[in-house]
């Protein structure tokens, strides 16, 4: 059993150091809401973040990109030199969010409708100040003419 495991175990590291020789290892890893990115080396999927995988020499065009639905999405790009045998960590933070052309609809759509709940909400605000100024001005009338009529001498109607 132990010459099993060792002969397995020989054979793991005999295939990874052909590996190392002839390629380069890249650890492609996730930062914030990155987890679970379509990653794609030259433009071949490779995985989703996070991701280990073995990349030939020479220059590595590195694009993670992850669909948020909604026609929303978040992308990764970098390009980067590895020699033969080289390893590299890589730390992808997606970027900002962009839209596809119908997603941009969509968030124009959205814009527009809160837009419109915004100037609703600012002329019901309005009205109820007016409303609450006129309520005011009439308890402060009625306050004055109650000081009036509470005054010695003064007559009641």
């Amino acid at each position: 059993m132990r010459n099993k495991m060792m002969l397995v175990a020989g054979v793991v590291l005999f295939g990874t150091s052909e590996v190392m020789a002839a390629d380069a290892y890249l650890r492609v890893r996730c930062e914030g809401n990155s987890e679970g990115a379509e990653v794609r080396i030259n433009g071949q999927m490779k995985g989703h973040c996070p991701l280990d995988v073995a990349v030939p020499e020479g220059q590595v065009r590195l694009s993670v990109h992850k669909d948020l639905g909604r026609g929303q999405f978040q992308t990764y790009e970098k390009e980067f030199f590895l020699s033969a045998g080289a390893m590299k960590r890589e730390n992808v933070t997606l970027g900002n969010i962009q839209f596809t052309p119908e997603g941009r609809k969509l968030e124009d759509e959205r814009l527009a409708a809160e837009a419109v709940r915004m100037a609703a909400e600012k002329e019901a605000a309005r009205l109820q100040a007016e409303r609450d100024a006129q309520r005011i001005a009439a308890e402060k009338e009625a306050a004055r003419i109650a000081a009036i009529k509470a005054q010695p001498g003064m007559t009641k109607e």
